[in-house]
């Protein structure tokens, strides 16, 4: 999780200037939120967190179908998307 916060944080999306802190400092607070946040994140979201060798790994990521429903002059048509 550490080295995937690092590489958000690299990313220009991210908005980070220097003045936000240390990226090393930031993406260690990222760790320490999502782990004290990790019993949420699976009632919540399904999102399975797990603490191996002092390092945080993304155990489960479960798959969400959102249907969504669109309506033409005609007929009705579903449409579902995967995240």
């Amino acid at each position: 999780m550490h080295e995937l916060a690092l590489l958000a944080l690299d990313s220009a999306d991210s908005g980070w200037s220097s003045s936000d802190g240390p990226k090393p400092e930031l993406a260690q607070f990222v760790v320490d939120l999502l782990t004290s946040k990790a019993d949420m994140l699976a009632d919540y979201f399904s999102l399975q967190i797990s603490s191996v060798s002092a390092s945080l790994f993304l155990t489960v990521v479960t798959i969400i179908i959102i249907t969504t429903r669109t309506t033409n002059n005609n007929n009705n048509i579903n449409i579902n998307q995967m995240f």
